[in-house]
């Protein structure tokens, strides 16, 4: 017997109403990071729900070159990674220059790389947001913005050529590059909530410590209008941020032993993955399936009644998943394609 099952991606503890609807017709929903199945268990009936290791496969050829990003050769280079169209509120660029420029007070021997994603489009989708970044950094010439068309293994070598990854993000699902990161042995400071705590602890990361604040986002499918409640997500501290990679900046044994233990703990979470075990869950449910009764026949919502909704939300849901290609193409996709560029 089949089972009707679907992979989900989201970075809110809330859903919108039309896709619990949605998922509540599936026999399982399969949740690639604790945070994303919490969700789903506090939001879904009736509902199987199934973890998944997420794999890494880091392709060949990354090499450190900060000559060829054009980075000083010197200085000690902290480096953060965001994507305008994944709400600029979200990945919250901003929190991370404020620390840095809190943490190093006119230093010249310490530097901050930004790597932007989509860059031609992200300046026209998020120009408010953008223009705010670069007030920040206005005059600071220890701020470097990089925002080149970079294929997979680019961007990872820009990765491999700094010495800290850095994320003050309130809110992500999994947080592919700051796994990435680690898989390099690369000291992460992040903010300790969300999808990343799926892999990241105190002892193979430096977590921020937050504050639960009401989402105040950008995009339309993270506002409470959409969602039709209201979410929440995290503030990091600015403070404890700036403590961290002063500590990194100040304590270069310090600083190997957080890579070395991230690479070590990223081998593990890979070795996880491969062995995936998610399969075996899904077998047993499928064998089960044999004498449970199916759950669209259970839900108080049909299919019909489910159809009749989306064609009342038929354009903003066409524009969801719209997007969801688009997403799809700039977040995961490219990963397996260098000659792609973001």
């Amino acid at each position: 017997m089949a089972v009707n099952a679907v992979v989900v991606w989201w970075e809110l503890p809330v859903l919108a109403p039309i896709w619990i609807d949605a998922l509540q017709l599936f026999d399982v929903v399969i949740a690639p990071s604790e945070f994303i199945r919490s969700t789903l268990d506090s939001q879904l009936s009736n509902v199987i729900t199934i973890p998944a290791t997420h794999p890494l496969y880091l392709p060949g050829g990354i090499a450190p070159s900060r000559e060829r990003f054009g980075l000083p050769r010197e200085p000690l280079l902290f480096v953060m990674s965001f994507e305008p169209f994944s709400d600029v509120a979200r990945k919250n660029p901003f929190a991370a220059v404020e620390a840095f420029q809190h943490a190093f007070r006119g230093e010249p021997d310490v530097g901050l790389v930004i790597r932007l994603n989509n860059a031609a489009q992200g300046k026209a989708a998020s120009g408010p947001a953008l223009e705010r970044l670069k007030q920040m950094i206005d005059g600071d010439a220890r701020v470097i913005i990089i925002d080149r068309a970079l294929g997979y293994v680019d961007v990872l070598s820009l990765y491999a050529s700094c010495d800290v990854f850095l994320s003050l993000h309130r809110a992500e699902g999994l947080g592919l590059g700051l796994m990435e990161a680690m898989a390099l042995g690369k000291p992460v400071i992040a903010t300790g909530w969300s999808g990343n705590m799926t892999y990241m602890n105190q002892q193979n990361s430096c977590l921020v410590r937050h504050r639960l604040v009401p989402a105040q986002a950008t995009i339309p499918y993270y506002q409470s209008k959409f969602l039709r409640a209201e979410a929440v997500w995290a503030e990091p501290s600015i403070e404890d941020a700036a403590v961290l990679m002063r500590r990194l900046f100040d304590n270069a044994d310090y600083r190997a032993a957080i890579g070395r233990r991230a690479a070590a703990d990223a081998a593990i979470f890979q070795q996880r993955a491969i062995e995936a075990t998610f399969v075996d869950e899904l077998l047993a449910v499928r064998d089960k399936l044999d004498y449970l009764p199916r759950n669209a026949q259970q839900l108080p919502m049909n299919v019909d009644g489910l159809a009749r909704a989306v064609l009342r939300h038929r354009n903003s849901v066409e524009s969801f998943w719209d997007r969801g290609r688009r997403v799809l193409d700039r977040h995961l996709l490219w990963r397996f394609n260098n000659s792609v560029q973001t």
